[in-house]
């Protein structure tokens, strides 16, 4: 091997590395400052050793007091960005709840209320059957003290499938 491929080696290496570098830059720009934080927290973890290895490759060695201080100062400088980066994305989500509130008051001022008597049906309505039908396996397989069957309550659109419990189930034992 001459020293024309060792060079082409090197030189491949680090274009590809460059490569991803640049390819992170480009991705994260869309993401604003929060995402040029955090490329700039993978490229400080990623320089020292691209260094190491390039100087390597190339026959320049590095003595043990350099590498400590190239890997002192990444991790220092990771942990600063990493700072920063926390503290930014604190600002930009409570710009986002804040966001959030004003559109959700907005909203509700907007939209008057038609009929609020619909909201809430005053006679009880019956269940579906496939709602009714839930229970009756359940009981039979888990036993009436370890389950409690859902009671289905009526919505705006119908009936809310979620699991509503009447008691607190803590408070059957099995004796």
């Amino acid at each position: 091997m001459g020293i024309a491929s060792d060079n082409f080696t090197t030189i491949t290496i680090a274009l590809i590395a460059l490569g991803i570098l640049a390819w992170g830059f480009y991705r994260a720009k869309s993401f604003g400052t929060l995402g040029i934080l955090a490329w700039l927290q993978s490229v400080v973890l990623m320089v020292p050793w691209l260094l190491f290895f390039g100087l390597f490759s190339l026959g320049i060695y590095l003595n043990l007091v350099s590498i400590l201080f190239l890997l002192v100062g990444s991790a220092g400088l990771y942990i600063f960005l990493g700072k920063r980066l926390r503290a930014a994305g604190q600002t930009e989500m409570l710009r986002e709840r804040a966001a959030a509130r004003l559109q959700q008051q907005a909203d509700r001022e907007a939209i008057p209320e038609a009929n609020p008597a619909a909201k809430t049906p005053s006679e009880p309505i019956d269940p579906p059957p496939s709602l009714r039908r839930m229970s009756k396996p359940s009981k039979a397989f888990l036993g009436w003290i370890r389950f409690l069957p859902p009671k289905p309550f009526p919505t705006n659109q119908g009936y809310c499938a979620k699991a509503i419990y009447g008691e607190n189930p803590r408070r059957f034992t099995v004796a």
